[in-house]
């Protein structure tokens, strides 16, 4: 899942448990486990946490009953959802550092896994989420700090 330097922050600081998005992810349960991907300029996985629950609701609910775990401000979070009839809520939980997997370093393990399994695969920062493979995830894994 991309996400911007300042929510990162937040989140690894404990101020935001709850990553908002204007849809759902796609498959996406409790108990899943979601790698942040952060945006320019650190272009990096930088931890990972587990899914402790989804909301789905109207933005004025999840804003009047989660705004202190938002780690967002009224203005910016009622810019994002404007116009918007539902937003979605991803409650984290057992947030994990992992060494920094920065994205040219992902590029390279894609070539490799390529290579190694004749397949032709390509990694692109996701604009929203993507689904990440278990290969991928337990690349990630061997990084836990």
């Amino acid at each position: 899942m991309s996400i911007k330097p300042k929510y990162a922050d937040k989140i690894l600081s404990g101020e935001k448990t709850i990553e908002i998005r204007k849809q759902k992810p796609l498959h996406i349960t409790t108990s899943d486990k979601i790698l942040f991907y952060v945006t320019e300029p650190v272009k990096a996985i930088l931890f990972y946490s587990n899914v402790k629950q989804i909301i789905e609701t109207s933005p004025n609910e999840l804003w009047n009953n989660y705004q202190n775990q938002l780690g967002i401000t009224k203005k910016d979070f009622n810019s994002y959802f404007k116009n918007k009839s539902i937003a979605c809520g991803i409650e984290l939980e057992q947030i994990r550092i992992i060494k920094p997997f920065q994205l040219k370093e992902i590029k390279l393990w894609f070539q490799t896994i390529n290579k190694l399994y004749d397949l032709d695969r390509q990694f692109y920062p996701p604009q929203n989420f993507c689904y990440a493979s278990n290969s991928l995830y337990y690349e990630i894994l061997l990084r836990y700090k």
